[in-house]
C-alpha cells in the first residue's frame, strides 16, 4: 500500500521495493478464500515463526503465522475485518504519537475499502441494522463483504441478544459493544480473496517510477553519518548475491511487529549489550527494541453441531471438496467463497457476573496498588496503567470473542493440527499440483548475514 501511495503520489521518485517472499497473487490458496488454511506452514508464503518456549503455558511453543510475500498476512489471514477500538488508538496519541489519535486515523479506516452492503434478507439476518452507510468506505481497493448467513451466526447474534448485548453502534465508531457479523476483505463479485498485494500494487506496477524486487533478504540499514546517523541505503542478499543500493531520501521499513525489530537489531538499533554478545556495532542505543511484545492471548472451546449443518470440516471429505470446488468454478457459488465469522466485543468485568470480585483481585494484584512496577521501564508502566483503565470500564471492549466454523484444539502448536486443517493430501490435483515447492530456510529471524568483503 505505501509503495502504491507513494508511486502514485510522487512520480518525480524512483521508489525500490524489496520483497523478502514472491509473488502469490496467481496462487489458488490464495485467491479462494476457503483454501486459506493451505498456506500455513508452507515457507514459500508462511514465515512459519515459533516463540520459545513459554513458561507461563507450562512450556508451549506458539505458532505465528505470517506472510511472506508481496501482500504480506493479508495473503494468509482470515480475511476477517475487526476494527480497533478508539480507546486504543487515543492511548497512543496519549503517549505522545501525535496523528495517530481515533480522530485522525478514522479517515483511513474508510479510504482503504469499499464496502458492500448485502440484500435486504442478509442483512435482517444478519443484524446488520447497526451499520451506517455513510461511515463505510465507498471507494478504496479493498473490497469489504458479508456471506451469506449461516445458521452459526444467526444463532450466535440471536443469543448476544437475548442477552442484551445486540450491537448498538456501527462497527466504525471505535466504541462498540455486543455481537455482531464482521465483513471478510473478499471481492463479492469474484468471490476471491482481496488482499493489499492486488489491490493496491497491481495498478501501479507498470509505472516507471517503481521496481519491485521479489525473493530479497534484507540484511540491514545502511547510515551516512555515524554521529548524527541518518540512514543512506540498505544491504540485501538476491540471488545469493550480497547488494547494496543507496537512497537519496529515506528507507522505510514494513517488516511487520517481527521483522522489522530484526533488521533494526542486525542494522545496529537496539539494546547495546544484545548487540555486542551478536558481535554488531551499536548505531543507536534503545533497549525496547524487539522487545515487549504483546500478542492476543486465546483459549477456545469446540462444540458438537447437527448434522445437517455445513462448516468448513466437511473439507476433510474429497468428495466434498470436489463438489465445493465445481460450484465455485461455476459460478463462485458454495463454500469455498465464503468463509466468515461472528465476533462480540465485550467487557470482561461485569459487575453482576459471579466472576467479578475475583477478577478484580486479580487486577489490582496484577496491575493495580499491589502489583510492583518499581523495576518496570516506564512504557511498560503506561501500558499496564491503560489496560487496568480498560478492564475496569464495564462500557468498554476488553475481549474480543469470535465463532468460526471448524474445530479450534489450540493444545497442538502446528495451526494445521490446532484447527484441524490439515487436509492438504485431499485437495483435488488441480488445486494440489499448484503449490509451490516446499523449502526449507535455515537461517532465523534474528540471524546475522555474513557481511562481504566486496559487495556488489
Amino acid at each position: 500500500m505505501l509503495a502504491t501511495r507513494l508511486t502514485e503520489a510522487r512520480p518525480d521518485l524512483q521508489i525500490l521495493l524489496l520483497e523478502a517472499g514472491g509473488n502469490h497473487n496467481e496462487d489458488p490458496r490464495v485467491k479462494i478464500p476457503a483454501l486459506f488454511s493451505q498456506t500455513w506452514g508452507d515457507s514459500t508464503i508462511d514465515w512459519n515463526y515459533r516463540s520459545v518456549p513459554q513458561s507461563e503455558l507450562d512450556g508451549k511453543e506458539i505458532a505465528l503465522a505470517r506472510g511472506k510475500g508481496l501482500g504480506g498476512s493479508s495473503l494468509i489471514n482470515y480475511m476477517a475485518l475487526v476494527h480497533p477500538s478508539k480507546a486504543g488508538f487515543d492511548a497512543w496519541a496519549e503517549l505522545g504519537n501525535t496523528g495517530w489519535d481515533w480522530d485522525s486515523m478514522a479517515p483511513y479506516l474508510r479510504k482503504f475499502q469499499t464496502f458492500h452492503m448485502p440484500n435486504e434478507k442478509a442483512a435482517d439476518d444478519l443484524g446488520l441494522q447497526n451499520i451506517n452507510i455513510q461511515a463505510q468506505g465507498v471507494d478504496g481497493p479493498v473490497h469489504a463483504s458479508y456471506s451469506e448467513p449461516h445458521p452459526m451466526d444467526v444463532a450466535w447474534l440471536t443469543t448476544f441478544r437475548k442477552l442484551g448485548y445486540a450491537m448498538q453502534a456501527d462497527t466504525m465508531s471505535g466504541q462498540n459493544i455486543g455481537g455482531y457479523q464482521v465483513t471478510s476483505s473478499i471481492d463479492p463479485t469474484t468471490r476471491e480473496r482481496s488482499h493489499s498485494a492486488m489491490a493496491f500494487l497491481e495498478r501501479v506496477k507498470t509505472m516507471s517510477n517503481l521496481e519491485v524486487l521479489t525473493n530479497v533478504l534484507v540484511d540491514k540499514v545502511l547510515f551516512a553519518n555515524q554521529s548524527r546517523p541518518r540512514a543512506s541505503g540498505i544491504k540485501f542478499i538476491y540471488n545469493g548475491q550480497e547488494h547494496t543500493v543507496s537512497a537519496s531520501k529515506e528507507v522505510i521499513l514494513c517488516g511487520g511487529a517481527l521483522g522489522t525489530p530484526a533488521i533494526l537489531e542486525r542494522s545496529g538499533i537496539g539494546n547495546t549489550k544484545l548487540l555486542q554478545s551478536l558481535g554488531i556495532h551499536t548505531v543507536v542505543q534503545n533497549e525496547n527494541v524487539g522487545e515487549n511484545l504483546q500478542d492476543h492471548f486465546m483459549c477456545a472451546t469446540s462444540f458438537e453441531l447437527n448434522d445437517d449443518i455445513e462448516t468448513i470440516d466437511c473439507m476433510r471429505d474429497p468428495a466434498y471438496i470436489e463438489q465445493a470446488m465445481a460450484r465455485y468454478q461455476h459460478d463462485r457459488s458454495g463454500p469455498l467463497g465464503e468463509p466468515s465469522a461472528s465476533f462480540a466485543y465485550m467487557p470482561l468485568l461485569d459487575e453482576d457476573a459471579p466472576h467479578a470480585s475475583k477478577f478484580q483481585t486479580l487486577i489490582d494484584q496484577y496491575l493495580g496498588t499491589t502489583s510492583d512496577t518499581s523495576t518496570m521501564p516506564e512504557a511498560q508502566k503506561t501500558s499496564l496503567k491503560f489496560t487496568k483503565k480498560v478492564l475496569e470500564d464495564k462500557n468498554e471492549a476488553s475481549a474480543n470473542f469470535c465463532t468460526v466454523r471448524m474445530q479450534a484444539h489450540l493444545e497442538h502448536t502446528d495451526l494445521g493440527d490446532a484447527f484441524a486443517l490439515n487436509t492438504t493430501r485431499q485437495l483435488p490435483e488441480h488445486i494440489h499440483g499448484s503449490r509451490s515447492p516446499t523449502i526449507t530456510r535455515k537461517h532465523t529471524l534474528y540471524r546475522i548475514i555474513p557481511r562481504s568483503s566486496s559487495p556488489n
